[in-house]
């Protein structure tokens, strides 16, 4: 390279990579230059004329002597480049100056020095900026001498020189040019004692002889000339104790610090004054503290650094000495107490919160100090911040939750460490509700099983923690139990959190024992763990109903979640519902259930006793145990049977249960599964057999999987995940038994009705139903009621504050005019009841007014209470089909190849169709089942209703022929397409085409009809055999006069268009092709003939170029199959065609327009006999540019013909190709 010039504009670049590139190539470029360059011999005039000469040019007269003229330059350009306003540009010239200055051996530190110094000078004519500027250029080239090792470099100049290339003096010159830049400038302060840092380690670092004395000397000037300390000599110290041990530290430190060990418990709270940057303010008289630098930094300060690494010496290199005190005690002293103290400021607590994200990057995961990091003050400040948005520092207590949670993903051992803390004494047990946050779940998230297992046993000794005192206010005790409850509740159903049957099984015996049973003795010896411990206070008969209530909860999240056993083959099983040995949990719970009934001296159980109940119970655990030995073929729908009936007999343990379901499920289930299948030649047992009804005649009695399905259908009636998770499951499990009059029991769910008639002939009581719901939201078990009543009252207060009801406003003044109130005659009444007429009442007729008024009101309140009722239940209504809709879904998916299936498509149309403003939830759920399901199922019925299905293909195409949307009537195609499918599969084409033939007269012929060509052309791409059938009818629809208008008969050569786009699907019906062309042929011909007329309808312009597309379409399609051009122009009338041309090129609607004589000439050049032989030959050799346009069908004039059927534009170029004048 001759130059280096250009190298120095992208010093200044703002992108990094950038400036590191051009540093590097500049170094580069340099070193070169200076590997070349000779130098000069001394002479001793020079000298003396030098020392005449200013310092910047004797210091520059000097470089040149050993250094190439480019290198001489670069250092003064780079040393004043230092100077630049730009934040970028100081920082590419100063890590150039840096590298520089580390390579070359042939300056020295004395020089540099002078050059930056005279550069850098501040003169009383500049402005603030040009000051600063120059501070900044000061303090970046004294630390790239520091940094560069040019400071403490031990060696002198190239010979014959001797002159040592740093010195004593360049030391202490540079240490006090940065110490008097700090004090100048006191927002330079922290930076300039850094580089002093660098210093100090620099020299330790190196064998220079006046190593020693250095040390001396700035130890002079740091501590004895300057008693006030600040935080960076704090950090000084610290460093320099690191380094030089031997000194005398305890004078040294005197008296600021008693000790000779600045981080001894005793210097703590000294520490804690200066890290805080307290300033004179705080001054003692014992410690002198440095003025402040009068602005807050968001930065922690550089002495952090240096006191972790002397408490955690494994991430750092340098030296250190032990400190005499714990990190714990540190961080308590100087971080809680002081940066997070009350009456610390924001700012401050700023710094407390990023010293508390160093420590928990420093501190490593496993040591004990991590827990300690949680301290008091900082989760009260913490908490604080987190929980509002509004708060002066939530955005970086948001980053500490963030860091605890990624530190929770690193390191999942430390998972139990960070959830105890944060629920622990410091934190609260409803962090996340509090702070609004997710921080606790998402490290539960993050454990190992051994660190879930840690944590449930820390809630299980929460949850038996005995009182202090016996005065303790037992609504707190159980307030703790409950989130513990909770808490335990939240492991079993979050399936983000790693599983394991022991302590799930855990979990779900002390909800059970809580939740069905009464502690009166612990027994230490019993198998059950939570009958080691008796709590106290006993538990309250809400945290029993809470027990239950989370029982059933995590219950129905565990029958939905999936779990993979191995199989002794090697296979992996999926089993839904049971844990790893293949047991349902449900079954898991009446074990428990069931061993705790034995045990009468240690539990009690809380529901009482009825005997008809325990039989029931005792047969269908009878039963349950025959269901187990099924034959092979029937084990799934056994499974489904015992999962039913165990959930039955668990939820017989509530007080409120009903026995009928059980009794019921246990007759049907026998009946299912006879005792004579059990095992061939053994006698059938009878009590296993439920007695049956003697009323009913067993012949007319309902099918045993209709019994069960009206049982999972009342479980979808229930508003808990259990019951619904049971009855998917089931229902899942016993599809395979399914038969027609269980799906009607299901359709019929699905009808609309009056759901306020059913209320009141159910006989509901309104005043017991109310009882009851204020029980519910006492136990807090019904939430949403109480949302619900809340959006109630909310609407009621809206009301009173809206306009007024007329009909109440007339009610009110006919009491008012009753009173005397108002006069007769008044016509109305203002807002608040009264006229402008005033009356004067005795307390009898106030008394009668108060009556009448409050009668009155009270009527308005009814009615609007019965109108809410009326939307409630309705609304529940229809999430009640919704959920109906499941057992459908389940039984397509299971029984994908029933022929039940048909019988669902109309019933779940007619939900679309009928579905209201209220229930689009409903409809769009029954249109997924529909579009997404159904309709695209592969596999056939083996056998099929004809009449039913060609009843239901011809109820939906009358609908489709009256759709009032286009989605409703694309539904409707998917559903007779698969119908159609099921016709096909069985040879039943002809009802197909039956049905498929009058629906396209109705759309052709009948102007009203809602039908489109995408209902047809679906069916042709579909079924394109079948399809085939109407080509004929197709023709005869495109015949003049047909079609009820010219845009009905352009829609047919549509649908032919997709009909002829399968002709490589008929090569073995060749025939039928070439005759149905030949007929295409003759209409097509016949319909552009008539468009060149004038007279009558006829095709508009865009009609007929869209026609001659669909012929060319038509030709293309046809010497697929017929490649001979002979044959092909005989097939399309050639002369015909010709003639056609002519006309149309001298017709006064179509000569004017070029897309559609260009149109025509590619179809007669393709036709022709003549131009088709030489447009292939030309494909073959390769068409030239000069060729003629009509000779050729290639690609390159398909983009003209594109261009002819485009829409209209504005454009110019489309006014050119068809917009042409005469």
């Amino acid at each position: 390279m001759t130059t280096t010039l250009p190298l120095y504009w992208d010093l200044s670049s703002a992108v990094t990579r950038e400036r590191i590139d051009s540093s590097v190539k500049l170094i580069r470029a340099l070193q070169e230059f200076q590997a070349q360059f000779v130098p000069q011999l001394e002479s001793s005039s020079e000298d003396e004329s030098q020392s005449e000469e200013p310092a910047e040019d004797t210091a520059a007269q000097s470089l040149k002597k050993i250094n190439s003229e480019d290198v001489c330059y670069a250092i003064r350009r780079l040393i004043r480049g230092l100077a630049s306003p730009r934040e970028s540009s100081r920082l590419g010239f100063a890590v150039a100056l840096t590298e520089l200055l580390s390579t070359l051996n042939t300056v020295t530190t004395s020089e540099i020095l002078s050059l930056l110094l005279s550069t850098s000078q501040t003169k009383g004519s500049m402005n603030g900026q040009e000051v600063r500027d120059m501070c900044f250029a000061r303090l970046f080239g004294l630390t790239s001498l520091v940094e560069s090792g040019l400071l403490c470099r031990d060696a002198t100049l190239p010979p014959p020189s001797t002159t040592p290339i740093s010195t004593l003096e360049d030391f202490h010159s540079v240490v006090s040019e940065l110490i008097a830049l700090g004090e100048k400038k006191v927002w330079l302060r922290e930076s300039c004692w850094w580089s002093i840092s660098l210093a100090l380690t620099a020299l330790h670092g190196s064998d220079i002889n006046w190593k020693q004395e250095a040390q001396q000397r700035l130890i002079e000037k740091i501590f004895v000339e300057s008693k006030e300390w600040g935080t960076e000599k704090l950090a000084i110290a610290l460093r320099f104790q690191s380094l030089s041990p031997e000194q005398n530290w305890r004078e040294l430190l005197a008296p600021t610090f008693k000790d000779a060990n600045i981080l001894g418990t005793g210097s703590l709270n000294t520490v804690a004054r200066i890290l805080r940057d307290a300033g004179t303010d705080e001054e003692d008289g014992e410690v002198q503290l440095a003025p402040s630098t009068g602005s807050w930094k968001p930065q922690l300060h550089f002495a952090w650094d240096v006191i972790f690494n002397q408490y955690f010496p494994g991430t750092s290199d340098a030296p250190h000495v032990a400190p005499n005190s714990s990190f714990q005690e540190f961080f308590r002293i100087v971080v809680d107490e002081s940066l997070f103290s009350s009456a610390s400021s924001a700012e401050r607590k700023s710094w407390g919160f990023l010293v508390f994200l160093k420590a928990l990057s420093t501190v490593p995961p496993s040591s004990p100090e991590l827990p300690m990091l949680f301290t008091k003050n900082f989760m009260r400040t913490w908490i604080n911040h987190l929980s509002g948005e509004d708060r002066y520092l939530h955005k970086i207590s948001r980053k500490v939750a963030t860091e605890i949670q990624s530190l929770a993903t690193e390191y999942p051992t430390v998972g139990v460490t960070l959830v105890l803390q944060l629920l622990g004494t410091h934190g609260n047990l409803q962090f996340d509700k509090i702070t609004k946050t997710r921080t606790v779940e998402s490290i539960l998230k993050t454990m190992n099983e051994e660190g879930v297992r840690a944590y449930i046993d820390y809630l299980t000794k929460q949850f038996y923690e005995k009182a202090d005192h016996d005065g303790v206010d037992a609504q707190s005790v159980n307030a703790k139990r409950t989130w513990v409850v909770d808490q335990l509740s939240v492991l079993v159903r979050n399936g983000a959190i790693t599983k394991a049957d022991d302590w799930m099984h855990s979990v779900l015996e002390l909800l059970v024992v809580h939740g069905y049973f009464s502690i009166t003795k612990k027994s230490e010896k019993s198998p059950f763990q939570s009958l080691r411990a008796a709590p106290r206070p006993p538990v309250s008969d809400d945290l029993h109903a809470s027990c239950r209530t989370r029982l059933f909860a995590c219950l129905g999240e565990l029958t939905s979640q999936i779990t993979l056993q191995k199989s002794a083959d090697g296979r992996t099983l999926k089993l839904q519902g049971s844990a790893t040995d293949g047991e349902f949990w449900v079954a898991k719970v009446l074990d428990v259930i069931t061993g705790l009934e034995k045990d009468r001296k240690h539990v009690a159980l809380l529901a009482e006793i009825d005997e008809d109940v325990v039989g029931l119970r005792q047969q269908a655990m009878e039963l349950v145990k025959r269901l187990e030995e099924v034959p092979e073929a029937k084990r799934e729908i056994a499974k489904g049977a015992e999962l039913l009936l165990l959930a039955l007999v668990l939820l017989s343990y509530n007080e409120d249960a009903d026995s009928n379901n059980l009794e019921e499920a246990t007759s049907a289930v026998a009946r299912m599964f006879p005792a004579e299948e059990k095992e061939k030649g053994k006698k059938k047992k009878k009590k296993a057999q439920p007695p049956a009804d003697p009323d009913v005649d067993m012949e007319e009695a309902p099918e045993p999987i209709d019994l069960l399905m009206d049982i999972l259908i009342g479980f979808m009636e229930k508003s808990t995940s259990f019951l619904k998770a049971v009855a998917a499951h089931v229902f899942a499990l016993v599809t395979p038994e399914v038969k027609k009059s269980t799906i009607e029991l299901i359709l019929t769910q699905l009808e609309k009705r009056d759901v306020m008639a059913e209320d009141e002939s159910e006989g509901g009581d309104e005043d017991h139903d109310h009882d009851m719901e204020e029980a519910e939201g006492a136990h807090g078990e019904d939430a949403a009621s109480e949302s619900s009543d809340s959006d109630i009252n909310d609407q009621e207060d809206s009301e009173e504050d809206g306009e007024v009801d007329p009909e109440l406003r007339e009610r009110v003044a006919e009491a008012l005019q009753a009173s005397g109130m108002i006069d007769g005659d008044a016509q109305s009444v203002d807002s608040d009841g009264a006229s402008e007429v005033s009356v004067t009442l005795d307390d009898d007729q106030m008394m009668q007014l108060d009556e009448q008024l409050a009668a009155i009101f009270k009527a308005s309140q009814t009615s609007i209470k019965k109108d809410q009722k009326v939307i409630g239940a309705q609304r529940e209504a229809t999430y009640f089909k919704i959920r109906v809709l499941d057992f459908l879904d389940i039984f397509v998916k299971k029984q994908p190849s029933s022929e039940l299936i048909a019988h669902i498509v109309f019933p779940l149309i007619e939900i679309v169709r009928g579905a209201g403003t209220d229930e689009e939830q409903l409809s769009t759920k029954a249109i997924g089942l529909l579009n997404s399901r159904i309709t695209k199922l592969k596999e056939m019925p083996p056998t099929v209703d004809v009449e039913y299905v060609k009843e239901v293909l011809e109820h939906l195409h009358n609908l489709a022929r009256k759709a009032p949307t286009a989605p409703f009537l694309s539904t409707i195609s998917q559903c007779s397409l698969y119908l159609s499918r099921i016709f096909l599969h069985h040879d039943q084409e002809a009802l197909v085409l039956e049905q498929y033939r009058a629906s396209l007269d109705d759309f052709i012929t009948r102007k009203s009809s809602r039908l489109n060509t995408k209902f047809f052309q679906d069916f042709v791409s579909r079924v394109p055999a079948t399809a085939w059938n109407l080509r004929d009818r197709l023709l005869e629809l495109c015949e003049a006069g047909k079609a009820t208008n010219i845009y009905r008969q352009c829609q047919v050569f549509d649908i032919i268009k997709v009909m002829l786009s399968q002709a490589h699907q008929l090569a073995d019906r060749k025939d039928e092709f070439i005759a149905f062309v030949s007929g295409f042929r003759r209409v097509t011909y016949d319909s552009l003939s008539s468009a060149c007329d004038e007279d009558g309808l006829a095709l508009t312009a865009a009609q007929t170029k869209e026609l001659l597309k669909i012929a060319l379409h038509a030709v293309r399609q046809t010497k697929r199959l017929v490649p001979d051009a002979e044959d092909l122009s005989k097939i399309w009338d050639g002369e015909s065609l010709a003639s056609l041309s002519s006309k149309l090129s001298a017709s006064e609607r179509f000569k004017s327009l070029g897309g559609v004589q260009n149109l025509c000439r590619q179809l007669v050049a393709l036709v022709s006999p003549t131009t088709g032989k030489k447009g292939a030959e030309k494909m073959k050799k390769g068409k030239s540019a000069s060729d003629p346009p009509t000779t050729s069908t290639s690609k390159r004039k398909e983009p003209a013909e594109e261009s002819a059927d485009a829409p209209k534009s504005k454009g110019k170029r489309r006014k050119k190709a068809d917009d042409q004048p005469v």
